[in-house]
């Protein structure tokens, strides 16, 4: 009779009913979450591929936009023999706006890309004439300052898109981050549940816990990925593509601290523009930013190696940081750098040092183990070589070697 007693298996009992719904309660808090992570991760996928791909494709476009501006002003007497080049960029421009065209996009934004679309055409049309002529040695019928204008005006209206969409970038980045806080106030909850229940659950508490912590940690990457896609665009210079000033204020002490600390050399060149002010007022200031994107293109080409770090800190003005580069090889390097600037040949009659557009350069190349200079001790030595290098005749570079 006493195996039928209930008050012999009482507690067995709650315990069982306690257990099973444990496991209901983990059910239904698992699925939940499970849908929340897929939300989250549709989110995600929005981010990088209905923006951040998009967002490319339309700086690929305005990158060569602005090549085929350059193109007009630079070779406007010669132009028949970059025929293929236009014709390149011309077919690349199409494919990409043609492909940005078939993502998603919201009412309002549509109707701003229907009426870029109207200009793009245009354009294209206007090229396609310009090019045919030039392949059949026919007389141009297309007026070049009016489409080197037309160029600009779809180039702003590219960059308007770009940043509307980075602004839905960042909107959607905030409804991810939201959704995240109420998933880990749910788990939050859950955990606090776990732990003051019977310990005969705690193995398959933990194992879901860790679970839960995977996919935690999954979401959190994919969280961190976003945030270095738009912090790539808050440190980056969008005229040049190079590093902004407010990176360089940001990475120039760690470098210099790094260096000291791994007892490496470390280099720091600070170039402009010859008589710049006088090119923008002969050329005009469209053509200034062509020659401003020109040098810049190649710095980047000149300084490759990861510790290379370009800079546009100023109008005209550019830095580079390098790390580990014995002293002569640097001076080498900036003697190279000058003749590629002036091998560009971007004409520039105002220029006293040369027929074409010029560079100089001061650099300061210390140990800084040996020779304590600050960050700031370091530009000013560097500004005072450059100072040097003016005073030369410009188009020259000057070294500043301080006293050990």
């Amino acid at each position: 009779m006493g195996i039928f007693n209930l008050n012999n298996y009482s507690l067995p009992l709650k315990l069982s009913i306690l257990l099973v719904l444990m496991g209901l309660g983990f059910g239904v808090l698992s699925y939940n979450s499970y849908l929340h992570a897929l939300k989250m991760k549709k989110n995600v996928d929005l981010i990088y591929f209905g923006h951040m791909i998009p967002i490319v494709e339309l700086k690929d476009i305005r990158t060569d936009y602005s090549t085929i501006e350059q193109l007009l002003y630079r070779y406007e007497k010669s132009l028949s023999r970059q025929k293929e080049t236009l014709k390149t960029l011309h077919e690349r421009i199409g494919k990409n706006w043609e492909n940005y065209k078939t993502h998603y996009k919201s009412p309002k934004e549509q109707e701003f890309v229907n009426y870029t679309d109207t200009r793009v055409q245009l354009v294209h049309r206007k090229l396609h004439t310009l090019i045919h002529d030039l392949s059949t040695s026919s007389p141009l019928r297309t007026n070049l300052p009016d489409l080197a204008a037309q160029l600009q005006t779809v180039s702003a209206m590219m960059e308007t898109i770009i940043e509307y969409e980075l602004d839905n970038a960042r909107e959607l980045k905030k409804e991810v981050n939201e959704r995240y806080e109420d998933t880990v106030a749910q788990i939050f909850v859950f955990l606090a549940v776990m732990f003051t229940l019977t310990g005969l659950a705690t193995m398959p508490i933990l194992s879901n816990i860790y679970t839960n912590q995977t996919q935690l940690q999954s979401l959190t990457d994919e969280l961190r990925y976003a945030n270095e896609s738009l912090q790539s665009e808050a440190i980056t210079d969008p005229m040049t593509g190079v590093y902004n000033r407010r990176y360089f204020n940001e990475l120039m002490d760690k470098e210099l601290k790094r260096a000291r600390r791994e007892k490496k050399f470390f280099s720091f060149i600070i170039l402009d523009i010859d008589f710049f002010k006088q090119y923008n007022d002969t050329y005009g200031h469209a053509q200034g930013d062509v020659a401003i994107k020109s040098v810049a293109k190649v710095l980047q080409n000149t300084f490759q190696r990861p510790s290379d770090f370009v800079f546009r800190i100023g109008g005209e003005e550019f830095a580079v940081i390098m790390f580990g580069q014995p002293r002569l090889r640097t001076v080498k390097m900036c003697q190279k750098l000058l003749k590629s600037v002036e091998g560009l040949k971007i004409k520039h009659s105002q220029n006293k040092a040369s027929d074409y557009l010029t560079i100089s350069i001061g650099v300061c190349a210390i140990e800084p183990h040996k020779q304590r200079l600050s960050s700031k001790q370091l530009f000013e030595a560097a500004d005072s070589a450059l100072y040097h290098s003016k005073q030369q005749g410009r188009n020259s570079c000057s070294l500043y070697e301080p006293k050990t």
